[in-house]
């Protein structure tokens, strides 16, 4: 299915004390995309940005996407104001793109990129795959794949293990990092 779902809701917060921001999406286009299952991945487009989300379950059959301050600012967006959004399904391996240093990697190390996709949950791959991304460097996110991959080659499948192992390396290679 690659059909896109446009649509008009309301800017909230996930819940009357505050938190996320949030558009609820109708029943009819959550359904679609959901394809019978409780939560999904979805790409949105609000104007010009496009971004990965979850369309995760609200309560009541109800289901919504988060909708982050840096895309509905700039846009001029505040809460309350009604947004037209264009929801597909995301297609992508992991639910994000992956940087180019984790693919350059993964293609070297067919084993590991095996154990990534089969051994861990789809939101540790994305958990992980953001703290790769979010080195200073080519070096560093190099570094980050490099001991995520080594990690499952030892047998290690844990989250916070593995997630704590690239806090180690990025503390290695860039000094004052905390």
């Amino acid at each position: 299915m690659s059909s896109s779902f446009v649509f008009h809701a309301r800017l909230q917060r996930l819940s009357p004390r505050g938190g996320s921001h949030v558009v609820v999406v109708p029943l009819d286009i959550a359904e679609a995309l959901l394809n019978g299952e409780r939560r999904g991945r979805v790409m949105v487009t609000l104007g010009p940005t496009t971004w990965h989300a979850g369309l995760n379950p609200f309560g009541g059959g109800r289901h919504y996407v988060q909708v982050g301050r840096n895309y509905f600012e700039p846009l001029g967006y505040s809460l309350g104001d009604v947004l037209q959004l264009s929801l597909k399904p995301d297609t992508t391996p992991y639910g994000m793109q992956p940087c180019e240093e984790f693919l350059a990697v993964a293609e070297q190390d067919a084993a590991g990129e095996a154990l990534f996709q089969k051994e861990l949950t789809t939101g540790t791959q994305r958990s992980i795959l953001h703290r790769i991304a979010g080195a200073r460097t080519s070096d560093g996110r190099i570094e980050r794949a490099l001991k995520i991959f080594d990690q499952l080659h030892l047998g290690e499948r844990n989250r916070k293990v593995l997630l704590g192992s690239i806090r180690a390396a990025a503390m290695q290679l860039e000094p004052g990092l905390s």
